[in-house]
């Protein structure tokens, strides 16, 4: 079982750095001895980034709303940002549904595939807030 996860490992990360997205998963779970517990590492990990996603769109709400002079309508941007992450929150699940569908649906590499793609996106995303204040 634990070669299984490591081969399955080693194809996720061969296959995120071939499209350019390297996550080094190897960091992310350094230290791990157990594969079910690489497992439960991912699924913590994507709560960490989620948190911290949620925690930048925040701060790049109140970098729109400042009080600073701007040349736009406050309330409409923050409205745009708001539909943009909600239409951003159901691409993600699709789009990892489908980064995932390689293999059988609920195994350990589906599982451990689709919160890899969670926390490469989460990753990308917040890099975006931060790059992007008003």
């Amino acid at each position: 079982m634990i070669f299984l996860k490591v081969i399955i490992l080693s194809l996720i990360t061969i296959a995120f750095i071939a499209n350019g997205n390297a996550v080094n998963i190897n960091r992310l779970c350094e230290g791990i001895k157990h594969s079910e517990d690489v497992s439960v590492c991912l699924i913590e990990s994507v709560e960490e980034m989620k948190k911290e996603y949620s925690e930048q769109f925040v701060q790049y709400q109140l970098s729109i709303g400042s009080k600073e002079e701007r040349p736009y309508n406050r309330k409409k941007t923050i409205q745009l940002a708001k539909k943009a992450k909600l239409n951003w929150d159901r691409y993600l699940i699709n789009e990892c549904l489908v980064e995932s569908a390689k293999f059988l649906r609920n195994s350990t590499g589906f599982n451990d595939g689709y919160n890899v793609c969670l926390i490469k996106n989460y990753m990308q995303r917040i890099k975006y807030y931060r790059s992007n204040m008003f």
